[in-house]
């Protein structure tokens, strides 16, 4: 008996990016530039309101991200040897 794990061709593709985008290229959605605007005219309104400044342009899209764990499934595969 014998099992060996593989990657496929679908995960070598998807890890070269990852290692350059990170993971957060497959599921982190950018706000438009009109959310942006609305929400720099609300932010110019109360003064200080920056402590999320930096992540403000980065949201977690929660069904990418879904997705994106469930696509992980298919960058490997196994061959499952059996002697009768």
């Amino acid at each position: 008996r014998r099992v060996t794990v593989y990657k496929s061709d679908y995960g070598m593709e998807r890890m070269k990016v990852e290692d350059v985008q990170g993971p957060g290229a497959f599921f982190t959605k950018r706000k438009s530039a009109r959310q942006e605007e609305e929400e720099g005219s609300s932010s110019s309104d109360s003064e200080g309101s920056d402590s999320d400044s930096s992540d403000s342009a980065k949201e977690v899209d929660k069904d990418a991200l879904r997705a994106y764990e469930r696509s992980k499934l298919r960058y490997y595969f196994a061959i499952a040897e059996f002697s009768d």
